[in-house]
């Protein structure tokens, strides 16, 4: 709900002075917590509205998500327009689900994350 709230406040204080554009209909859509092996996986799922003063406006819809891993932490994101969203969603979970973390025996050195390719 924390995060939910953040990102609301955030697209409540869009200006056209500041931003270019206002943003309103500010919806969550999902929150989950999983565990997969060592990982701890939250993401959230939430749309809104971007209205431009030409009278544009673009719906949205973004999924944000942190990975844990012991000490360390990614964030991925992704945002769309809402029509769109569904075409690479799948796409952005199997990217998610393809990280690993590789340990390094030198602690000086961060830990290496490793990207699949066989999406």
């Amino acid at each position: 709900e924390y995060m939910f709230l953040t990102y609301k406040t955030f697209c409540e204080k869009r200006t056209y002075d500041k931003d270019g554009h206002l943003c309103f209909d500010f919806i969550p859509i999902s929150f989950k917590t999983e565990k997969q092996n060592d990982l701890e996986i939250r993401q959230i799922t939430f749309s809104w509205t971007q209205i431009y003063q030409d009278g544009s406006f673009f719906e949205n819809t973004s999924t944000i998500t942190d990975v844990l891993y012991k000490d360390k932490l990614i964030n991925v994101q992704y945002q769309a327009d809402t029509d769109d969203y569904k075409w690479h969603i799948e796409d952005y979970n199997r990217l998610l689900y393809s990280i690993k973390f590789e340990e390094d025996s030198d602690l000086d050195k961060p830990n290496k994350i490793i990207w699949s390719d066989k999406l």
